[in-house]
């Protein structure tokens, strides 16, 4: 690892006050955790989004509960990686997919309604990852 465990803590600290953001010290904790299971650019980008969330519920301080939403909206790299694994099968254009018989096309037919949803959502959770990780520019 490039940080220890009180480094992330330290620059989380700095983070925080430069960006104007009060956190309980449990929610530092747990971006200091995040940052140092994944990745610190992640759990710095959190800041300001668990910021947003507070205010949102009309907080005055970040708390557990914002950065847990915010982890739940925002996925990191690992995560993302997973979620394209474990769907790479409903990707068009997908190295998995073999074609099928006549049988398979009316199965496919039928399915095709509910695999547009599911690939939306695939889609707008890419984004969303290229959007936190600012590798995206809309």
């Amino acid at each position: 690892k490039a940080y220890s465990m009180e480094d992330i803590s330290r620059i989380i600290g700095i983070r925080c006050k430069e960006e104007d953001v009060d956190v309980t010290d449990q929610a530092k904790k747990l971006l200091t955790k995040i940052g140092y299971d994944t990745s610190l650019r992640y759990s710095l980008q959190m800041i300001t989004a668990s910021d947003i969330v507070c205010r949102k519920r009309k907080g005055k301080i970040v708390d557990m509960v914002d950065i847990k939403k915010v982890y739940g909206l925002f996925v990191d790299v690992i995560r993302s990686t997973q979620f394209l694994k474990e769907y790479e099968d409903q990707f068009l254009y997908s190295e998995n997919d073999k074609g099928g018989d006549d049988e398979e096309d009316d199965d496919l037919e039928n399915k095709e309604e509910e695999d547009e949803s599911i690939n939306r959502d695939i889609v707008l959770r890419f984004l969303f990852e290229c959007l936190s990780k600012q590798e995206l520019v809309i």
